[in-house]
């Protein structure tokens, strides 16, 4: 995936590949189902259901998915003070849910995985 790739469009082509469910992605990722329908004729979009379908994501959707998640995290804040749309805010946490599970294990600089961060969250949100 080379650039800027909208999160509604990641969404659907992570749900569709698991599901091959038009009407699902579309309601996922926050769309019309026609619209769903258009995009799997858009050879971009089925380059990324391939992608997403692929036991190891390719260095490029790594990257790609890794910079949507700053953009994901704001959403999310401005969702949580009532500045963005319900919709918009569980987008961005299915893209931020997508990243953790497709983030690498082992970390060479140190830092935690994305996954384990979360559940550290999740663990003190239950205290």
């Amino acid at each position: 995936m080379a650039g800027f790739v909208d999160p509604r469009r990641a969404t659907a082509a992570v749900e569709y590949a698991a599901t091959g469910n038009a009407s699902h992605a579309s309601r996922k990722a926050g769309i019309n189902r026609s619209t769903m329908v258009r995009w799997l004729q858009d050879s971009e979009f089925q380059r990324l259901v391939g992608e997403a379908q692929s036991p190891e994501p390719s260095p490029e959707a790594l990257k790609s998915l890794a910079d949507l998640v700053p953009k994901a995290v704001e959403v999310v804040e401005q969702g949580l003070q009532g500045e963005a749309s319900v919709s918009a805010a569980r987008i961005a946490l299915d893209v931020i849910k997508v990243a953790a599970q497709m983030q690498p294990k082992g970390s060479t600089d140190g830092t935690p995985p994305l996954a384990d961060l979360i559940a550290q969250l999740d663990a003190k949100d239950k205290k």
